[in-house]
């Protein structure tokens, strides 16, 4: 785990002005962040390919984890989470954007959030791909994500073509998602949300593509537009 840079329990580090191309890991093929507090800021991450999870990124645990004004792109998981996977924690990203993400045989083409705590503020995901569920993002299990002046546009997969979400809390606000398919003859081109309570606010859906739901399908959920 973690093909350039590994951070245990208790550490606290930054990371500013570097560039990671090309590292290697059964997982986080970049960073594995676990347990422990990291900033990442003004980086290039990109051309990763994991073998399971976390293309570029795997976070476990993390107190917290933050990245800011920095670009992910072409980064790879044959599971889940095409750039990023996290398994608890608490994650902030801002100001950082996220292009040609894949997950090649799994859920969540650029991120897959399992129990974490989730703020994404002025982030632009685009071109992110997955072979199953949540084009651009998979968020699953007691997992509080928030999404404030962003955009997801031409992202595809089987449902939810920018995003899936189940058993979580969602927020959204001055969002935009646009041209983003289903592409399993599916529901939900921008967004499935199964057993969700979501609070959508400010937000455009423009073009997006769904057997069922064109740009929204609510599955036994509490949604507030």
């Amino acid at each position: 785990y973690g093909g350039a840079v590994v951070s245990f329990t208790g550490v606290t580090s930054s990371i500013s002005d570097s560039t990671f191309t090309s590292n290697f890991a059964l997982a986080g093929c970049a960073i594995f962040s676990g347990s422990d507090t990291m900033s990442i800021s003004r980086c290039t991450i990109t051309s990763h390919s994991a073998y399971i999870h976390g293309g570029a990124v795997y976070v476990h645990y993390s107190t917290y984890f933050g990245i800011a004004d920095s670009t992910f792109s072409s980064n790879t998981a044959n599971n889940n989470g095409g750039t990023l996977f996290a398994d608890h924690g608490t994650i902030s990203i801002s100001n950082t954007d996220f292009t040609s993400s894949r997950s090649t045989t799994g859920h969540g083409g650029t991120f897959y959030f399992n129990g974490a705590i989730i703020t994404l503020t002025n982030v632009d995901i685009s071109d992110s791909r997955c072979a199953l569920i949540g084009g651009a993002g998979y968020v699953s299990t007691e997992s509080h994500l928030t999404i404030l002046s962003s955009t997801l546009k031409h992202c595809v997969g089987l449902t939810g073509g920018a995003l899936y979400t189940e058993f979580v809390t969602v927020i959204m606000n001055n969002v935009t998602m646009e041209h983003n398919i289903a592409d399993g003859n599916t529901d939900g081109g921008a967004i499935y949300v199964y057993f969700t309570s979501c609070d959508i606010t400010n937000t455009r859906f423009h073009n997006n593509t769904g057997r069922n739901g064109g740009a929204l399908t609510i599955y036994t959920s509490s949604v507030e537009t």
